[in-house]
């Protein structure tokens, strides 16, 4: 309350008084709906009590204000008017400034704290805002500033109302309607091992599983075991590719229009790794399509799979192990080289005379297979270090890692150092190079030694086409973009980025026909068409009201279409291998007869390679 006391000439309370009447008067001119109510008093024993006073003016100025008193100026009464000042607050957090010039709170009309009635309820965290916000259907509002997210849902501080949506609902618990005092983004499901930005971390001991999951670490001697077999996996893959694009390189032009076995793996790896690309935009999968892209992965990303180690590793200083990933990922390349220099050397010293192409022309080949296996894994890891998203706290977060902060510190030194010359060699120099040579051997591409050399990316393409693995490796390019940069888009642009360019490698496809057998080109195209199945299903995935029947129906239609590609491969693969039919022994284990340059290492014994 405001206190003013009737005083005479010494400054002492004329207490006798109980009859005077004052009242306060504003005298500031600047607030357009400045007000005084209840403003008049009688005096009781001298003194003015002006409980009920209200004064209105604009928040954040100053009013001027007068009392006077009808007795003031007789008798033995204090003949000054007397002026005083009251400095008003700015409005705070949970109010408004409304258009009358005044700070309203929000919210403050509804008590009920229901589950319906805190989705109704207003709330403000920008006082300077005209009027109260509406409480976000992914959220629960208390009124003032007080929201919190709905189960599903994350907040990154009380600073922000920008509500996101996690990537696994099961994650996100949110908060309780009634409560609150509970953390302003929502409580993570830390019983399964999930806490962080988006609850999408992993606690220890679990690892990252498919779709923003966390599964619980194997056993470690499991772990290991599964490992070791991936590798195994992976290294017999790579040694069969080298074996068939070396014993390939040996067969006259005639039989190497024959040979398809080393094209359709190729075409194998192509369609598992865009598969896998595709696959890794989360449109609501359900569990069985999961299963499928899970078993296609293992072989479509085998370098990422050797090095799914996380159970194995813990960051090391500070240092997550997203960065300790990207370092093995990015030295992979240089100890598989080293490794294929030890080996061929190793290859002729052994063999010594008994030799077909010279040590350099082996070592290439298994380069060029490398990269091909390699690259996509490789620039996709490095891509998505650039990849970040704010999550409304105004800090760009990692997509792989929310735990790591972009555009500083760790992350920049590590763009700077690694991602971006790693980058710069993968994606321009590395294939510029090896197309450019391809460019300049054009006129020798069928000579033995060129088709050792690069033979492995051009087989069973028709000569004018055999730079089309470029433009195979330009739309791989093309997709894991969409699937690293657009991933803070609504998932159903992801989707349809990824249909487009699927749709135009498939017109492509069909007016060039690149290759020089039409079983090769049709098995080409029936690639694109499954993988384009699989991109509109991911879009009808992502609807919300999809009923169970339909998505049985879309599941079946996407195992059909693979087991059909599937199966056709087999059949094709079969027919070109050496195993077709009850082929002679003699057929089977002949002689090859040596090149025209008997040069160093390929040494042949019974039709064999030796590896």
């Amino acid at each position: 309350p405001f206190l003013f006391a009737l005083v005479d000439q010494y400054g002492q309370v004329i207490k006798t008084d109980n009859s005077s009447i004052a009242e306060i008067t504003l005298l500031s001119q600047e607030a357009k709906f400045g007000r005084v109510l209840n403003n008049r008093r009688t005096a009781e024993k001298g003194v003015f009590n002006f409980q009920d006073l209200y004064l209105r003016f604009s928040p954040r100025l100053t009013g001027l204000y007068q009392i006077a008193s009808d007795t003031v100026g007789s008798g033995p009464y204090q003949k000054e008017i007397q002026e005083f000042r009251v400095s008003f607050r700015e409005c705070r957090r949970g109010e408004v400034h409304t258009e009358a010039d005044e700070c309203h709170f929000c919210g403050s009309d509804i008590r009920d704290n229901s589950s319906d009635a805190l989705r109704r309820r207003r709330y403000s965290l920008d006082p300077a805002e005209k009027e109260c916000s509406v409480c976000p259907s992914t959220a629960y509002c208390w009124g003032g500033d007080t929201i919190g997210p709905r189960p599903g849902y994350w907040r990154a501080s009380v600073t922000t109302d920008e509500i996101v949506e996690c990537p696994n609902h099961d994650a996100c618990l949110g908060v309780t309607p009634g409560i609150t005092t509970e953390l302003p983004s929502g409580k993570c499901n830390e019983s399964d091992g999930y806490t962080g930005a988006l609850c999408k971390i992993c606690k220890d001991d679990y690892i990252p599983g498919d779709r923003s999951t966390c599964i619980t670490c194997p056993d470690p001697v499991v772990n290991i075991i599964k490992l070791l077999i991936l590798a195994i996996c992976g290294v017999l893959l790579i040694l069969l590719m080298i074996h068939n694009s070396l014993k390939n390189a040996l067969l006259s032009i005639p039989e190497q229009k024959k040979a398809t076995l080393i094209t359709q793996l190729r075409i194998m790896t192509n369609y598992l790794q865009l598969v896998s690309v595709v696959s890794s935009v989360d449109m609501n999968w359900t569990k069985e399509a999961l299963g499928i892209f899970t078993a296609q992965g293992y072989v479509g990303t085998i370098s990422e799979q050797i090095f799914s180690y996380s159970c194995l590793m813990k960051s090391a200083d500070g240092y997550p192990l997203v960065y300790l990933k990207l370092i093995l990922l990015n030295i992979t390349p240089i100890m598989l080289f080293l490794i294929s220099i030890i080996y061929w050397l190793l290859v002729k010293f052994y063999f010594k005379r008994r030799q077909v192409f010279e040590t350099i022309t082996c070592i290439i080949g298994t380069q060029v297979i490398l990269l091909f296996v390699l690259h996509p894994s490789i620039v996709k890891q490095n891509l998505a270090m650039f990849s970040c998203r704010e999550l409304g706290d105004g800090v760009s977060y990692l997509n792989s890692d929310l735990s790591v902060t972009c555009w500083e510190g760790q992350h920049l030194g590590w763009l700077i150092g690694m991602v971006l010359p790693a980058t710069i060699l993968w994606i321009i120099i590395a294939p510029t190079i090896l197309f450019w040579v391809l460019k300049r051997e054009h006129r020798k591409l069928n000579v033995s030694e060129t088709r050792a050399r690069y033979g492995f990316i051009y087989n069973g393409l028709k000569d004018k086409y055999y730079y089309w693995e470029g433009w195979i490796m330009i739309r791989k390019l093309l997709l894991i973009y969409a699937s690293v940069f657009l991933v803070f888009l609504e998932r159903r642009i992801q989707g349809l980025a990824s249909l487009a360019i699927l749709m135009v490698a498939y017109y492509v496809q069909d007016r060039c026909n690149p290759y020089g057998e039409s079983q090769l080109n049709m098995l080409e195209r029936v690639s694109l068409f499954v993988s384009l199945i699989t991109t509109y299903c991911g879009m009808c995935f992502v609807t919300d009201d999809l009923s169970s029947e339909s998505k049985i129906g879309l599941f079946m239609l996407l195992l059909m279409a693979n087991v059909y590609f599937f199966g056709l491969l087999a059949v094709r693969i079969y027919r070109a291998s050496p195993l077709k039919g009850l082929r002679s022994r003699k057929a089977l284990y002949g002689k090859v007869e040596m090149s025209e340059r008997p040069k160093t290492m390929i040494v042949l014994k019974d039709d064999s390679l030796v590896f």
